[in-house]
């Protein structure tokens, strides 16, 4: 049996702003047999988005609305590659979708190769096509 763990990631965040990169993931000098993944979690229009990216697969979920009131926020992002979802919590609103690709995908990254991790925590973006 393969253990596939669940992943999350939690931050909190205040802001004035409609548009910002809050976090960014992705795998440093990803070896050429791994899939491509990078997860994006911001504000978009004052909406938690997130977006996940998997081999060829996109997903993207938002939750939330008027986020850039200068407020403080609790934002969690779980991926649990054993049924397949990810849920996107703000505060007390939440949403979840399946992550297209990921249910096929037995390891999700998972091996005995040691992954370097590239994270961007904060900051302002330009709207931009992602």
């Amino acid at each position: 049996m393969i253990c596939r763990n669940r992943r999350s990631v939690s931050l909190e965040f205040r802001t004035r702003l409609p548009d910002a990169l809050l976090l960014y993931h992705g795998i440093r000098n990803r070896p050429v047999q791994m899939k491509k993944y990078e997860l994006y979690v911001m504000l978009d229009q004052g909406q938690l988005k997130v977006k996940h990216l998997f081999g060829d697969f996109s997903t993207t979920l938002t939750v939330g609305k008027a986020l850039n009131q200068d407020k403080w926020h609790r934002v969690t992002v779980s991926i649990d590659p054993t049924n397949g979802t990810i849920l996107a919590k703000v505060d007390s609103e939440e949403n979840m979708a399946p992550v297209d690709g990921l249910k096929k995908h037995v390891l999700y990254g998972a091996g005995e190769t040691d992954l370097e991790s590239l994270i961007f925590i904060g900051g302002k973006h330009r709207k931009t096509a992602i």
